[in-house]
């Protein structure tokens, strides 16, 4: 959070405050929706793994990212795979 307030040249909270107030959340869960929204596009239109998709949206770790990914959608990213691609 604090990477991205620098670049927008403002402080940490004013940009959290900006975020909540136009988003409605937090600059991390919105960034945690856009790693996700990307994560499930690559899933439904790639054939790459899941282990570099993981890597392409941001996370070290495929367990940690599918948590995240199940938490946020409902589905692991292998049956949401499976789900997109019939």
């Amino acid at each position: 959070v604090d990477d991205m307030a620098t670049a927008a040249m403002m402080s940490s909270e004013h940009f959290r405050r900006l975020c909540l107030k136009d988003l409605g959340c937090s600059p991390m869960k919105h960034l945690t929706k856009l790693r996700v929204e990307k994560a499930a596009e690559l899933l439904s239109s790639t054939d790459s793994k899941i282990e570099a998709i993981c890597e392409e949206v941001g996370y070290e770790y495929r367990s940690t990212f599918s948590n995240i990914f199940t938490k946020v959608l409902g589905v692991r990213p292998s049956a949401y795979r499976e789900r997109t691609s019939n």
